[in-house]
C-alpha cells in the first residue's frame, strides 16, 4: 500500500471518528431543544450545546477512568516486571483527571486521541514481550498476574482472539466463571469455529453445574468445529473425551 493510500485511509478514519462525535452531541442537543420547545420553555441553543459537549467529554473521561482502575494491577505488576516499559508508557500521559479532560477536548485528529493512551507508546515487539510475560505467569500458575497482563493486551488489540482466550482461561483458573464465559463469548464472536474455546465454555458450565447448557454447548461444538483440524492434537482430543465422559455420566444421574 502506498503512503498516499495510507494517508487517505487515515483521513477517512478521522472523518468517521469526529463525525460520530459530532452526531452524538448534535443528537443530544436536538433532543433537549425539542423537549424545551414542546413545553414552551425558553432556551439558549449555544448554552445547551456547550452543556452537551461537557457531558459527552466527561463521559469519555469517566470511561477512561474505569479502564485505568481495572488496569491498575497491571501497572503495579509492570513496575516489578518491566519498569522501563512502564516509564515509557507514562511519558506524555496527562497526570490528572482535569488534564485528561482538557487534553481530550483539545484533540483535533484521531491520532491525538490515540496518543493519550499508554498503549500508543509501545512497539509491536514490546507488546509481544508483554504477551510472553503474561503467558509466563500463566504457566507458573500465577493466574491473577497473568490476568492483569491479558486485560491490558485486549485494550491494545480488542480483536485478538488469543488474548481473549488467555484472559478467559486465567479467569477460569481463578474460578471467576461468569467473567470467563464473557471472555469466551467474545472469542466465538470473533472466531465461531474455535474448538478449544467451546471446550473451555463447557468446563465452566460444568463447574457451575449448568448441565443442560453444557450439553447444548457440546452440541454446538460438534456442529461448528471441524474434528479433522484437532484430531491429531493430543491435548484437545483428551479434553473432548473427558468432557464426553462427564456429560454422559451426568445425563445418567439426571435420568
Amino acid at each position: 500500500m502506498t503512503d498516499q493510500s495510507n494517508e487517505d485511509n487515515e483521513l477517512k478514519e478521522e472523518q468517521k471518528f469526529f463525525t460520530a462525535i459530532k452526531t452524538a452531541i448534535d443528537h443530544e442537543v436536538d433532543a433537549k431543544t425539542i423537549s424545551l420547545a414542546k413545553s414552551n420553555q425558553p432556551y439558549d441553543k449555544a448554552k445547551i450545546k456547550a452543556q452537551c459537549e461537557k457531558t459527552f467529554f466527561s463521559q469519555i473521561q469517566h470511561e477512561w477512568e474505569k479502564i485505568a482502575e481495572k488496569l491498575s494491577p497491571f501497572f503495579l505488576q509492570l513496575k516489578h516486571d518491566h519498569p522501563d516499559l512502564l516509564n515509557k508508557m507514562q511519558e506524555g500521559v496527562p497526570s490528572s483527571v482535569e488534564k485528561l479532560t482538557e487534553s481530550i477536548k483539545n484533540c483535533k485528529k484521531l491520532s491525538d486521541f490515540n496518543k493519550l493512551s499508554p498503549t500508543s507508546k509501545l512497539t509491536a515487539e514490546e507488546i509481544k514481550e508483554l504477551n510472553r510475560t503474561g503467558r509466563k505467569w500463566f504457566r507458573e500458575h500465577a493466574f491473577d498476574k497473568a490476568l492483569s497482563y491479558f486485560l491490558f493486551l485486549i485494550t491494545c488489540d480488542p480483536n485478538n482472539v488469543e488474548n481473549w482466550l488467555a484472559k478467559g482461561m486465567a479467569e477460569q483458573n481463578l474460578t471467576n466463571y461468569d467473567d470467563a464465559l464473557i471472555s469466551y463469548s467474545t472469542v466465538l464472536n470473533l472466531a465461531p469455529d474455535y474448538a478449544l474455546c467451546y471446550l473451555q465454555i463447557i468446563e465452566c458450565l460444568i463447574h457451575k453445574k449448568q448441565w443442560e447448557a453444557a450439553q447444548q454447548c457440546y452440541s454446538a461444538f460438534v456442529e461448528n468445529t471441524k474434528p479433522e483440524e484437532y484430531r491429531h492434537d493430543a491435548f484437545l482430543t483428551s479434553k473432548v473425551k473427558n468432557i464426553e465422559l462427564f456429560l454422559n455420566a451426568s445425563l445418567k444421574k439426571r435420568h
